[in-house]
């Protein structure tokens, strides 16, 4: 009986002993399949990388359609190719945060150069301005550091899971490049940031002009953002631990760009329009107190109605679209919930001998029965956020009201804006 027992004992450690020697075998199998396939999407990572720098070099060297085609191609395949690589080397408990970095700089400079350098490419006829051939320089130099860090990390890109790894030099290159894109997209100056003041004169600013934030306990980053043009300081004021106001401070003046009331709403009923724009034009007095076009629409939803108000200055004959002041008060409570405004103060110069006829009967032939609004000023990245005189129609599409906005040198379209309001006549 005991030899039986230990016949069956014997046959079952063998049993187990060659199955985990398979299991063990497959393992290793799939290990080296693994390594395979990195090993094969790290060599393609390097060999987009190689292209890409010889694309932005032939772009330009030899500004055309056709080079600009090749360097989007082939930074589409540069971020496709990093992206598989990271998957292939972090799992959803380790994830790869370096690599991932390193990602979302290839990201946004694929993005810049898909749209943003798309844009500014046709709006110059197929030419490069010196922003853009600065801004490529920039990319191919750290496409060149990031060509050097692959080689650095291509045997031990598993190991880089691990936070406190040496990523030779990953995250800086991938901060670069991302800061190349911010710049380039929304800088007021492309490629560059202007003089700032200080973080605490933008919070002094803010507090002389809503004197109720001292008894709120001040919180975010002492950093510059950029967005569409606006250098700004992002203030958050907190009651307890919920923000109660945040405030945008412009980084170069510091006049107010933006302010949220994010308190608790309360009130019975429904404000009337009158008594609502009347509210908006107080508030809006704090920043400005000139001539108007005022504008109204209302939102309805289940949480509560919102009366949004759009006010564009008007400078003689030229309505100031740059310049618009967004103000949203609520129905209920009648409290200003939202204010916003990106620039100020802008100015542009209508000739003398100024004659539009010519250019808007030309303009106008190739739009579906529109309707001429007159002049406006309009700062976009189309205009590198400087002041530039267009014409103004407003064309329906999809029963959708679309403002259009024509440079009046070029007659190229550089700007659109979906049109949700009502003139109102108070």
């Amino acid at each position: 009986m005991k030899k039986y027992i230990i016949s069956i004992l014997i046959g079952v450690l063998l049993i187990s002993i060659g199955f985990n020697f398979a299991l063990n075998s497959r393992l290793q199998f799939v290990d080296n399949k693994v390594l395979e396939i990195n090993r094969t999407i790290g060599l393609n990572v390097e060999r987009n990388l190689r292209q890409s720098i010889r694309s932005t070099n032939e772009l330009i060297e030899n500004e055309s359609e056709e080079n600009l085609l090749l360097l989007q191609r082939t930074i589409d395949d540069l971020a496709l190719s990093f992206e598989q690589w990271l998957s292939i080397n972090q799992t959803e408990t380790r994830p790869n945060v370096q690599m991932q970095k390193g990602l979302s700089g290839i990201e946004g400079t694929r993005n810049m150069i898909l749209h943003q350098l798309d844009r500014q490419f046709k709006l110059n006829n197929n030419k490069l301005t010196e922003f853009e051939v600065e801004m490529l320089e920039k990319v191919k130099e750290n496409m060149e550091r990031l060509l050097s860090v692959y080689h650095n990390i291509e045997e031990r890109v598993g190991d880089m899971s691990n936070p406190f790894s040496d990523d030779s030099g990953l995250v800086e290159t991938a901060n670069n490049l991302e800061e190349i894109s911010r710049l380039y997209r929304h800088s007021r100056i492309p490629n560059e940031h202007p003089t700032y003041i200080g973080y605490n004169t933008a919070v002094r600013k803010a507090k002389e002009q809503f004197s109720d934030l001292e008894n709120f306990r001040l919180s975010g980053e002492e950093v510059v953002k950029i967005r569409e043009g606006t250098h700004y300081y992002e203030l958050e004021f907190l009651d307890s631990e919920s923000i109660a106001y945040v405030i945008w401070v412009d980084a170069e003046n510091g006049q107010i760009r933006n302010y949220e009331n994010r308190q608790a709403l309360s009130g019975e009923g429904m404000l009337e329009k009158s008594d609502a724009i009347g509210i908006a034009k107080t508030f809006l007095r704090r920043f400005f107190d000139e001539e108007i076009i005022d504008e109204v629409f209302l939102i309805n939803d289940e949480a509560q109605s919102i009366y949004a108000f759009r006010f564009t200055p008007v400078d003689g004959d030229v309505e100031m679209v740059s310049d618009a002041h967004l103000i949203n008060v609520c129905a209920i409570s009648g409290r200003v919930l939202r204010y916003s405004n990106n620039f100020s103060n802008t100015r542009v110069n209508v000739p003398e001998d100024f004659s539009s006829l010519a250019s808007l009967n030309k303009i106008s032939r190739n739009l579906n029965s529109p309707e001429y609004r007159g002049l406006a000023a309009i700062r976009t990245f189309e205009t590198r956020y400087k002041p530039t005189l267009t014409y103004s129609f407003r064309v329906t599409e999809n029963e959708q009201n679309l403002n259009l906005y024509f440079d009046v040198k070029t007659g190229r379209l550089v700007h659109e804006l979906f049109y949700i309001y009502e003139e109102l006549e108070l």
